[in-house]
């Protein structure tokens, strides 16, 4: 019986500090390092496709406002060329970009750009991300300032974005990528990725 009541207690007493233990926090996506991406996948010579969306505050306070579109974006070793296929009035369009700046190409139309950003908003009144997507494509930050993954997360924050990756495949290539900031998202899926031997990019 005394054996029957010590037993019957360290039951009581297993169950008690059960109750207290509070269970595991759920770990968030894990993903490879920024330092094993830029080695896996090179900084110039390679493709992506895929499709995209972006959502922006709609005119005069009438809510959101956005559409989806595909991309082919080739990093060669001068500069990028991006092909797309969006919403919000932008239809079809080719952006060369180097150093120096832009070049558009749409509807038989050319012009040229120091800031695309900022082209971009003055003729859709929106912008994309454009120089900053450059390397955030390869999971990486651009060549600025930028915020260090925190917990429970395999992004960053820079230049008012936040940049968030909720996949890889097994090259450490993101599969998905969510730029955000107050007022304006975008999303990205690749569905190809391509490396190649190096080419040259139009100057613009």
């Amino acid at each position: 019986m005394q054996w029957l009541r010590l037993a019957g207690a360290g039951t009581l007493l297993l169950l008690a500090a059960c109750a207290t233990v509070p269970p595991p926090a759920p770990s968030g996506p894990t993903a490879p390092s920024w330092e094993l991406r830029a080695a896996q996948l090179p900084a110039s010579d390679w493709t992506a496709e895929g499709r995209f969306a972006v959502a922006v505050p709609g005119r005069h306070g009438s809510g959101e406002q956005g559409g989806q579109g595909t991309f082919r974006w080739h990093r060669g070793t001068e500069g990028s060329v991006v092909e797309v296929s969006g919403p919000l009035g932008i239809g079809r369009m080719t952006v060369f970009l180097d150093a120096r700046g832009a070049r558009f190409e749409q509807g038989g139309q050319q012009w040229h750009a120091i800031d695309p950003e900022g082209e971009l908003r003055q003729r859709f009144g929106f912008s994309l991300p454009v120089r900053g997507l450059d390397y955030w494509l390869r999971g990486l930050p651009a060549p600025s300032p930028a915020t260090a993954p925190v917990a429970g997360t395999v992004g960053f924050e820079q230049d008012g974005w936040t940049v968030d990756y909720p996949a890889f495949d097994a090259s450490a290539r993101p599969l998905k990528l969510t730029a955000s900031r107050p007022g304006m998202r975008v999303r990205a899926v690749v569905e190809r990725w391509q490396e190649a031997a190096p080419t040259l990019v139009p100057t613009p």
